[in-house]
């Protein structure tokens, strides 16, 4: 079998709910990746979003006794769950409640299962393009991950001379009361500890200590 017949069979394959499923959890992680949390943290809800997309293509495959259609169902409804929080944000301050959009929410699904029962033959034909775009969005964010774990980041041309040392004062200059102050978030002891094995305790007891405001 050539790779190109190996290749048009696999995107026949509906997998596409199970990367519908994974795209929130890996997306979340992918955009916070930097704030050093654990990959290990993502496994409890990406097996869990996994778990019942499984259990909900098995029941609408043994409802419909099509594969494609259960597949299209799944993504439908892990669609529909994900992107409803993103819906009442964008559009909650126009509905009357959250009833307003649940009741939609309940009249897409039931509308859309409609759909795809009644005209199977689509789920067929949605399995490569959905496959393909599944595939895309999971695949771009893995790689922001891979990027920052590779630390491959594009390198900053320097076009001036920047930030200099101001010189240092004579003795018995007086200085100007100029207070810099540069806002950023800092990890704290135990998570420095926890993720990067680096013991930051002295540097944090001397800023506790009394003599650092003198």
């Amino acid at each position: 079998m050539t790779f190109l017949a190996w290749l048009g069979r696999a995107s026949r394959v509906p997998v596409h709910p199970f990367l519908a499923a994974a795209f929130p959890v890996v997306f979340l992680y992918a955009q916070n990746v930097h704030e050093a949390i654990s990959p290990f943290e993502i496994f409890l809800p990406l097996g869990l979003s996994l778990g019942i997309t499984l259990a909900v293509l098995l029941a609408f495959r043994a409802l419909t006794g099509s594969w494609a259609a259960a597949a299209a169902i799944g993504t439908l409804l892990v669609a529909l769950f994900f992107t409803y929080g993103m819906a009442w944000q964008f559009i909650g301050t126009m509905l009357l409640g959250q009833w307003t959009l649940i009741l939609a929410w309940l009249l897409a699904v039931i509308l859309g299962i409609s759909l795809i029962w009644r005209f199977a033959a689509w789920g067929e034909r949605l399995v490569a393009p959905l496959n393909a775009i599944g595939l895309v969005i999971v695949a771009y964010n893995l790689a922001i991950v891979g990027a920052f774990v590779l630390d491959v980041r594009p390198a900053v041309a320097v076009t001036g001379p920047g930030l200099t040392m101001s010189p240092a004062p004579t003795p018995g200059e007086r200085l100007p009361d100029v207070y810099w102050v540069i806002l950023d978030r800092y990890g704290s002891g135990n998570v420095i500890d926890k993720y990067f094995d680096y013991d930051n305790s002295p540097f944090l007891d001397e800023l506790r200590s009394p003599d650092s405001f003198a």
